[in-house]
């Protein structure tokens, strides 16, 4: 069997935020369902996935599988080569 990984991983959710993910296709796709409900909602547990959450207030969250945590502003990184 052949994956591409093609993918797209930056979302432009109706509220104007945009959602980046890295990990999991099954768990980005169990994110990003949820996030296009309610961008604000808590969203399910997954196993293998890291996103970041660009608000359209200017804040940067960020998720791993549990809960969004905001981070200080500034540059940021996520996915399996990020610190």
């Amino acid at each position: 069997m052949i994956v591409s990984d093609k993918r797209t991983k930056v979302h432009r959710l109706r509220d104007g935020s945009l959602v980046a993910w890295a990990g999991a296709v099954q768990d980005a796709e169990l994110l990003l369902r949820a996030m296009r409900k309610t961008s604000h909602a808590p969203h399910p547990k997954l196993q293998d996935i890291s996103a970041l959450h660009l608000r359209i207030d200017g804040s940067l969250w960020e998720y791993e599988g549990e809960a969004w945590v905001k981070q200080d502003p500034g540059y940021y990184a996520t996915g399996s080569g990020s610190p």
